[in-house]
């Protein structure tokens, strides 16, 4: 049968419809997506932390009951936008405080995406430098950002709410030295929030662990392992006294065998559950201060 031309633009206008009406549905499914990651739990008081796949690098992104946001790294590239945009409402262009661990382009190299998108209140960095064209970009765009900057020097206590609390344990200019590399100089915190408590260990070797072992006071549900589960991190020793529950390895694929072996054997043997961004994907947390509970939680971007 042959169609007249007003009946091919009946179907035509019918097609049109059609896709018109999926790409809606679709944009309806995303935002309630970012609605649902973003503030569906904060009717519950509960705090909420975003362990991110941003590849080989590092990325956690924090929501306190009371709505402060901190984000921790920003991974290697501008992928962290993404991420940000399916846990944040759509509108909401602030971030309270983004801490820099150290200066490594897989923890750095979404910052300057970061600062441009977003409007950041405050800034935690060290003292460490990287003489690369990427860390340049990363200081102009500190500079540009008109946020007030601290240098993380000795141990200091940041309260974000009434009940959420950042302890930043490391670095202490007076035991690291002055010719130290990088990761020496890693920012290492505890998020502390009722009877959760996660640690923090940016990219720290095992050199500093036994400080840091000595210094936290508090019990330790969940640690974030340091430099991606490098061999020369998370020793016997230190995982032993720390006994955390379960432990985060933030890594994708990558040439420097991360994560090693040994440290998921050991991290096996003391019987610590291990959850990995780069086979589980996002991994999300939600605590109410008395429980917590932990999953991966792949995002839809």
């Amino acid at each position: 049968m042959t169609l007249t031309s007003r009946q091919k633009r009946r179907v035509k206008n019918k097609i049109i419809r059609f896709f018109v009406l999926a790409l809606i549905a679709i944009a309806l499914i995303a935002l309630q997506e970012s609605v649902r990651g973003a503030s569906s739990y904060r009717s519950d008081k509960n705090m909420m932390v975003w362990f991110f796949d941003v590849g080989q690098g590092d990325s956690a992104f924090i929501e306190t009951p009371d709505g402060a946001q901190i984000l921790i790294d920003a991974g290697p590239d501008d992928k962290i936008l993404s991420k940000l945009g399916a846990v944040m409402p759509f509108w909401d262009r602030t971030i309270d405080a983004v801490i820099m661990t150290h200066p490594d382009a897989d923890h750095v190299g979404g910052f300057p995406s970061v600062f441009d998108r977003f409007k950041i209140e405050n800034i935690y960095i060290t003292d460490a430098k990287k003489e690369t064209a990427l860390f340049d970009e990363v200081l102009k765009s500190i500079e540009k950002e008109n946020a007030s900057v601290f240098v993380v020097r000795e141990k200091s206590l940041v309260e974000f709410d009434s009940d959420v609390s950042l302890r930043f344990l490391h670095p202490d200019r007076n035991v690291v030295p002055n010719n130290a590399e990088t990761n020496d100089w890693s920012i290492v915190n505890i998020l502390s929030y009722g009877n959760t408590g996660i640690l923090f260990m940016g990219d720290l070797g095992e050199n500093f662990e036994p400080r840091i072992a000595q210094i936290v006071n508090e019990d330790i549900d969940v640690l974030k392992i340091g430099h991606h589960g490098s061999k020369n991190s998370s020793s016997f020793e230190f995982l032993k006294d720390i006994d955390p529950d379960l432990a985060i390895v933030s890594v994708g694929e990558n040439k420097y065998g991360h994560p090693h072996a040994s440290v998921l054997s050991l991290l096996n043997n003391l019987k610590i559950r291990i959850e990995r961004t780069d086979t589980d994907g996002d991994i999300r947390l939600i605590s109410n201060s008395v429980t917590h509970s932990i999953e991966p939680f792949p995002l839809s971007f």
